[in-house]
């Protein structure tokens, strides 16, 4: 970038300044802006390695939803691996285009509200494309309820509610 300084900025950066805005999808409550600090972005990604999702550097997290909430929690981590990200061609959420970019991607995890996974899941463009490489399909939000998940994994992948949420329910 012409006319920019080659080194960064110095800058001090501490635990507890704010380094994100997160806007809550109001799912449980009134839409709200959450102020993440410094800490609390290592921490969650300290997390995700440690016992969420171990993301491996020969990922491929496709960015189904906005990177602005649930999908963008899921970037940091991955980022940290060198796992790449990909984004579908399309500004809603549309299934064969969801499907197309797994394929053309060889997208291996992705964030997905239980909505996205029903829509999904009840598509029938889904056997028009190889789905093999996508391995984890991680849902947030709205409970999604046992008999839905298990649909869910035999048609995408293992779904995993990364809400804490105990086996089996």
């Amino acid at each position: 970038m012409e006319g920019q300084p080659e080194t960064p900025p110095q800058m001090a950066i501490e635990p507890d300044d704010l380094a994100w805005l997160f806007y809550t999808s109001g799912t449980t409550g009134r839409p709200k802006g959450a102020m993440l600090t410094q800490r609390n972005l290592l921490t969650m990604v300290e997390l995700f390695l440690l016992d969420i999702n171990p993301a491996v550097t020969t990922d491929v997290l496709l960015h189904a939803a906005a990177i602005t909430h649930g999908s963008g929690c899921a970037i940091f981590h991955h980022l940290a691996r060198g796992a790449a990200s990909a984004f579908p061609a399309t500004r809603s959420f549309d299934p064969p285009k969801i499907f197309e970019a797994i394929q053309r991607y060889r997208v291996t995890t992705m964030f997905l509200a239980p909505t996205m996974v029903h829509m999904l899941t009840q598509s029938p463009a889904r056997a028009h494309y190889d789905l093999s490489s996508h391995h984890e399909p991680a849902q947030r939000g709205a409970r999604h309820r046992r008999r839905p998940r298990q649909g869910a994994a035999a048609r995408l992948g293992r779904t995993r509610d990364y809400r804490g949420a105990r086996p089996g329910r």
